[in-house]
């Protein structure tokens, strides 16, 4: 039987397809952030508003030194810049992670909050688990969240509300991208087909626990 669309979804993903999915007869779509091959559609949340988004509740919080934190990938670079270019009134320090191991989150945040002058007082992390390891980093190097340090996440995945303490971060909508990129597939790409592909980005939500606190 003969495959109607593909859904692929997760950012992680992208890497991983190949340059000419895009150039078939089957529809493909995509579910996540990133460069993508031509061709193929994607739903994605808007990076630039969730970012302000979370620059703007850091700002309201009195912080100007924000690390950006992150493993180095393609959606790590393009949030950064974006975050980058929305910070004008803010100073940025970037951390990049080798890798997301205990160790390697540990020694990149000892390293960064041993260099002075320039200490962040929150952390902006690329996404949820990366804010998680953070907080637990900050745990083992005897660092309160949030009184000493804010940290913020991107996605709400699952286990964002269930941290200690509990994780601000960037509510992903996630069931309207697949609705989106589902419809997409089932519905319109035949009727659009030769037409240029659906590139759309969905609006998050900033959603306030308890990581974040008053630049101390």
């Amino acid at each position: 039987h003969r495959l109607d669309g593909i859904l692929c979804v997760g950012s992680g993903i992208v890497a991983s397809l190949p340059d000419d999915i895009g150039g078939h007869d089957i529809p493909v779509a995509h579910i996540g952030s990133g460069p993508l091959p031509k061709g193929v559609a994607q739903v994605s949340v808007d990076d630039r508003t969730g970012l302000s988004m979370a620059l703007d509740h850091l700002r309201g919080l009195g912080h100007e030194t924000v690390a950006f934190l992150g493993e180095k990938h393609a959606v790590y670079e393009l949030r950064r810049r974006i975050f980058h270019e929305l910070a004008s009134d803010v100073r940025v320090c970037d951390a990049y992670l080798a890798d997301r191991s205990a160790d390697t989150v540990q020694k990149t945040i000892s390293d960064m909050l041993e260099k002075g002058d320039s200490q962040p007082t929150a952390i902006m992390a690329c996404d949820d688990v990366t804010a998680l390891s953070a907080l637990r980093a900050l745990h083992d190097l005897g660092i309160s969240v949030p009184s000493q340090i804010s940290v913020v996440g991107f996605d709400d995945i699952l286990f964002a509300r269930e941290s200690i303490p509990s994780l601000t971060t960037i509510r992903q909508p996630f069931v309207q991208m697949a609705n989106e990129a589902f419809e997409w597939l089932t519905v319109n790409a035949e009727k659009n087909k030769g037409s240029d592909v659906l590139h759309m980005a969905v609006r998050p939500e900033l959603i306030v626990r308890e990581s974040c606190a008053a630049a101390s």
